[in-house]
């Protein structure tokens, strides 16, 4: 029985894995040859944004700098764990568009196996753990269809 809640915990975390990587594989599988994808499968502000801050990840350690201001700002830990993980990955020879879609591989794992160990701690049994884990997992805005287009 072990053997089993354990398969279905393990296919529940690899599905929602896949569920939150797939608007960037679809992105980069019809992305056609001599264009580039660039990532963006959300709001573009945000996510220049945080790509900047795994882009500086090549210089700093776990500060970074508003990119998109003209202003003198003071360098900041707001995005440290963009900026240590741009660091280590670069590090690897990993450019900050893939160590950005990497980040979202190790922070959804870290998010799901969270999740799954606060539903154990509270409900301590197996299979309300699951169901309670299930609908963690699918409790989100699912991809939509606007405009005939998907999005």
């Amino acid at each position: 029985m072990v053997i089993v809640y354990t398969l279905i915990v393990a296919v529940i975390i690899i599905l929602a894995a896949l569920e939150n990587l797939w608007p960037s594989l679809i992105g980069f599988m019809t992305t056609p040859q001599g264009f580039v994808f660039l990532g963006t499968i959300h709001h573009p502000g945000d996510y220049f944004y945080y790509l900047s801050q795994f882009a500086q990840g090549s210089e700093r350690v776990i500060t970074t700098v508003d990119l998109y201001t003209g202003e003198p700002i003071a360098a900041t830990s707001v995005g440290w764990s963009n900026v240590l993980l741009g660091k280590l990955l670069h590090a690897l020879g990993i450019m900050p568009v893939a160590a950005y879609q990497v980040s979202v591989i190790i922070f959804t794992l870290a998010a799901l196996t969270s999740a799954l160990l606060l539903c154990k701690a509270i409900l301590q049994k197996p299979w309300p753990t699951l169901t309670a884990f299930y609908l963690f997992c699918i409790f989100h805005a699912f991809p939509v269809t606007r405009d005939g287009a998907s999005s």
